[in-house]
C-alpha cells in the first residue's frame, strides 16, 4: 500500500483536476442551508419560521403563534456567510515523511484556487515559521501560478515554534467571518491541544500516510525520529506492530476527541485524493 507520487502544482494534469473540483464546488455553494456555526455569524434579519426540534433554544420560540395556533415554531435569522478562509500548513519535519507535505501542499493549492472563486479572501501561512511572517492573501487567482511555485518550494523545518506564537497574528483579525483550516499530522501534541486558541470556525485536517497506518516492517530495523534525529534500534515482530497500531489509534482518537470537545471540525485522511478538498470546504461551511 504505497501512496502515489506527489502532485506537481505546475502540471497540466493538476490544473485540470483543479478546474473540475472548482466546477463541482461552485455547483454545491450554498444550495442548501447549513448549521449556523458552519455558515458564519447570525444577523438580526428575520428569514423564516421552522418547526421546533428538541434542543432548540426556547428563546427562539414564537409564543404568540403558539397561543393562536397551538404550534411550536422557532424563528430563523439570515446568516452572514464566511468571507475569509485562512489556511495553516504544518511544515514540521514529520510532515516530510511519506509525501505527506507534498500532498498537503496540493490541498493548500486547491483550497486557495477554489476559495478565490467562492469567497472574498483566502490567506495562507505555514508553521513553524519565522516571527512576524505576514499572511499571504488572495482575493483573485490572478497571481496563483506564482503562489503555486513558491508553495512547491516550501521545505520542512526542524525547529518547532510554539503553536500559540505561530497563530498570534490571527487574533488581530476579525474572526466573525473567518474560517480557519489547519492541515497537519498533529504528531506534536502541543499543536492539536492548542487548536482551542482559535476563535470562530476551525477545521482540523489530519494527514496520516498509508505507510504509517500499515507499516511493512519485520525483523531488526533502525528507526530515526525525524523531529529530534534520535535513532532507535529494535526488533519488529507481530506483537510490536500490534502495540504500534494501538498507540497510533489512541493518538488519532485523542486528536478527534479534543476537536469534538472544543467544537472543532475534524477530518482524517490516509488517501492522497484531492476530492478531500470538497469535504474540507463542506465542513468549513462554504459548500453544502
Amino acid at each position: 500500500m504505497v501512496n502515489p507520487k506527489p502532485y506537481q502544482l505546475d502540471s497540466p494534469e493538476f490544473a485540470k483536476q483543479l478546474n473540475i473540483l472548482c466546477l463541482k464546488a461552485k455547483k454545491r455553494k450554498k444550495q442548501q442551508k447549513l448549521p449556523i456555526n458552519w455558515q458564519g455569524k447570525e444577523t438580526f434579519e428575520f428569514e423564516e419560521y421552522r418547526k421546533y426540534n428538541p434542543g432548540d433554544d426556547l428563546r427562539r420560540v414564537d409564543w404568540n403563534i403558539f397561543q393562536r395556533l397551538q404550534e411550536i415554531v422557532v424563528k430563523e435569522y439570515e446568516i452572514d456567510p464566511p468571507k475569509h478562509l485562512v489556511i495553516a500548513l504544518d511544515v514540521s519535519a514529520s510532515m516530510d515523511s511519506f509525501n505527506k507535505l507534498a500532498f498537503a501542499k496540493a490541498v493548500v493549492a486547491a483550497l486557495t484556487y477554489i476559495g478565490t472563486a467562492l469567497i472574498d479572501k483566502v490567506s495562507f501561512f505555514c508553521f513553524p515559521y519565522e516571527k512576524n511572517t505576514p499572511l499571504q492573501s488572495f482575493s483573485t487567482n490572478h497571481n496563483i501560478l506564482q503562489f503555486f511555485h513558491r508553495l512547491q518550494n516550501i521545505s520542512s523545518k526542524e525547529t518547532l515554534v510554539s503553536f500559540e506564537e505561530c497563530f498570534s497574528q490571527l487574533r488581530l483579525l476579525n474572526s466573525a467571518n473567518i474560517n480557519t483550516v489547519v492541515i497537519s499530522d498533529f504528531y506534536t501534541k502541543e499543536y492539536f491541544r492548542s487548536l482551542r486558541l482559535f476563535r470562530g470556525v476551525c477545521t482540523a485536517v489530519q494527514i496520516v500516510s498509508k505507510e504509517e497506518f500499515y507499516p511493512q516492517m519485520n525483523g531488526s530495523v533502525c528507526l530515526k525520529d525525524v523531529e529530534n534525529k534520535i535513532q532507535h534500534s529494535l526488533f519488529v515482530d507481530k506483537k510490536r506492530l500490534e502495540i504500534y497500531q494501538k498507540n497510533l489509534n489512541n493518538h488519532l482518537s485523542q486528536v478527534k476527541s479534543h476537536c469534538l470537545q472544543h467544537k472543532i471540525n475534524y477530518l482524517l485522511t490516509k488517501n492522497y485524493d484531492l476530492t478531500l478538498v470538497l469535504n474540507i470546504l463542506q465542513l468549513a461551511g462554504f459548500i453544502r
